[in-house]
Order: C-alpha cells, then sequence, then structure tokens
C-alpha cells in the first residue's frame, strides 16, 4: 500500500531553503514541493486547499504574522511549521519557537535524509527539537496547567485522553455509553479549563502531558 503524499510548502521569498529543499524533496515521490508567496492570508488559503501539509520557514517570515501568528497556521490541523534556520539557534529560541506552536527546527545546511525525517515527523504529530528543549517546555507545561488539569473531572480526563488517542465524538460516544450532545458538552467543558481552542490542540496537549 502507497503511503499518503506529504506536499511541502517553501516561500517565494526564501530562496537558499527552496534551493535545501529541492535537494531534500524533489526526486522523492512521497513529497510534493510547492512555492507560496510568504503573505499570511496566501499560505492559510494553500494550506485549506491541499493539507494537511508541513511549510518550511525561515523564522523571519514567522516575525512578521500579526497575532496570534503562528498559531494561525497550525490551529486548523492542516498545516505543520517547521522553522528553518541559518546558523545554530540558542535553545532559548528553540523553545520559543515550540511554545508558539512550531514542530520542530531544522538547520538549513542539514543533510537531505534529516529534512526529510523532520516532515515526517511534523506530520507525525511529533517534535522535532533536541530533547531537552521538548522536556523543559513539557515540564512548564504541566507546571503551568497543573492548576487547571486538577479541575478536570474524570469523565474530561477520560474524554481528554480518548481524543490524544484519535476518536472522534462519535467514537467516544459509543466507547462510553453516553450521548455525542453529552460529549461535546465535556469537550467543551475541558477546552475552556484547559485553555485550548480545537481538537488539534488538544492531542497536542494530551501527546506532551500524558505519562511516557
Amino acid at each position: 500500500m502507497a503511503l499518503p503524499t506529504i506536499p511541502v510548502v517553501c516561500l517565494e521569498s526564501q530562496a537558499e531553503v527552496w534551493q535545501h529543499a529541492r535537494e531534500s524533496f524533489e526526486d522523492q515521490s512521497r513529497y510534493l514541493l510547492i512555492r507560496s508567496p510568504a503573505i499570511l492570508s496566501e499560505v492559510v488559503s494553500l494550506s485549506d486547499r491541499i493539507g494537511p501539509a508541513v511549510l518550511l520557514t525561515e523564522s523571519s517570515f514567522l516575525y512578521r504574522l500579526p497575532p496570534p501568528g503562528i498559531r494561525t497556521l497550525w490551529t486548523s490541523g492542516k498545516l505543520e511549521v517547521l522553522v528553518i534556520a541559518g546558523v545554530k539557534d540558542e535553545s532559548e529560541s528553540v523553545e520559543s519557537y515550540l511554545r508558539e506552536g512550531c514542530a520542530g527546527v531544522v538547520m538549513l545546511y542539514n543533510t537531505p535524509d534529516v529534512y526529510r525525517k523532520a516532515v515526517q515527523s511534523a506530520v507525525g504529530g511529533e517534535l522535532w527539537a533536541p530533547r531537552k528543549v521538548v522536556a523543559k517546555v513539557l515540564r512548564d507545561m504541566i507546571r503551568l496547567g497543573s492548576e487547571s488539569a486538577r479541575q478536570l473531572t474524570d469523565r474530561e480526563s477520560e474524554i481528554l485522553s480518548l481524543i490524544g488517542m484519535g476518536y472522534n465524538n462519535r467514537d467516544i460516544a459509543t466507547h462510553l455509553f453516553i450521548s455525542k450532545e453529552t460529549v461535546r458538552w465535556h469537550v467543551r467543558s475541558l477546552y475552556a479549563k484547559l485553555g485550548l481552542s480545537d481538537r488539534d490542540s488538544a492531542i497536542r496537549y494530551w501527546s506532551l502531558a500524558r505519562p511516557k
């Protein structure tokens, strides 16, 4: 069975990123390389048409985004963002990218194999960054969210775990022997308590906060 094609988006203004993306993906049948104008509305529109996809971009584009910034790109669940760094970023910079919602950081001159592994990691819902940085983000997330997490009812915690495992509302209702309306009510409540906006952010929260 053939693996699904992964669209990889680069911005027209970033020639070096495009060059390395071509070297990494152009001759690989699993990937579809696409160029987009470096305009937020254009990138969002493109992801709506082709998603899910991975955006490879220099940090300069992200700094120009209006609030809520990077979250505009990934909360739809159709676009993961990998930051391409020209020089080795300080761990604080990598950490800030992860906190804003990026799927990770790749060095501009990494090998094509690293590029492909990073993209596969992003579409698989994982983070591509040094383990120490990911661990720190996770610890801080748990520390800051522990008060809210303690406020979840047992049922809300159970539903959050099922969402994290890929269950939709109908599956959850069937699994727990409750109505879909009851599931929706619990989902809205746990989103509010944890400061989450949608299913993808709930899955991301669960994947980071669950016991390993």
